[in-house]
């Protein structure tokens, strides 16, 4: 899993612009209050087994509307399975994937394609200032109720967490909790 973390830079979040997501990062960020401002961050592009997926959990939101679908025809899915449809998606356009899944994200390394997580992208919504550093608290707060990260995943999001507030100035603000 290191492998797969070793592309978990400020510099290389910093340059994110898009990323194919998968179901359960998304009603994560969507159970936790955040897919919107997300999608102001971020753009944000999933398969059609994604949408599949949310429309049979019932979790469709307006914020979904906001996550743009592949150009090409759904065709070109069919038959695979709804993580291997995220892995192919990013590998043809070059985007990085969004998961919070493993196996997923280890799939995606050993392709070459770089992985994060919605805690990360938590963090890049703090860099980019889509959310202030009270807000930030509030969802991350919220999307710990759901998510318990392996320790290597949650220890890269804590160092990637305090280089951004160095680089915002935030590093002398504490919360309990934070």
């Amino acid at each position: 899993m290191n492998d797969a973390l070793a592309h978990l830079t400020l510099d290389t979040v910093r340059r994110l612009d898009k990323v194919v997501a998968d179901t359960s990062s998304l009603i994560y960020a969507m159970r936790a209050g955040f897919l919107i401002p997300l999608t102001q961050t971020i753009r944000i592009i999933a398969p059609p087994g994604v949408f599949d997926e949310l429309g049979e959990r019932g979790d469709v939101s307006p914020a979904i509307a906001a996550i743009a679908h592949l150009e090409e025809s759904d065709r070109v899915y069919e038959g695979y399975q709804v993580d291997a449809q995220v892995v192919v998606a990013a590998d043809k356009t070059g985007c990085a994937v969004l998961s919070d899944d493993l196996r997923l994200l280890a799939r995606a390394a050993e392709r070459g394609i770089a992985g994060y997580t919605v805690r990360v992208m938590l963090e890049l919504m703090l860099l980019r200032s889509t959310v202030d550093f009270d807000t930030y608290c509030r969802f991350k707060r919220s999307l710990s109720e759901q998510v318990r990260y392996a320790l290597p995943l949650y220890v890269a999001a804590e160092e990637l967490h305090w280089e951004i507030r160095k680089e915002t100035g935030q590093e002398d603000r504490w919360k309990p909790g934070d």
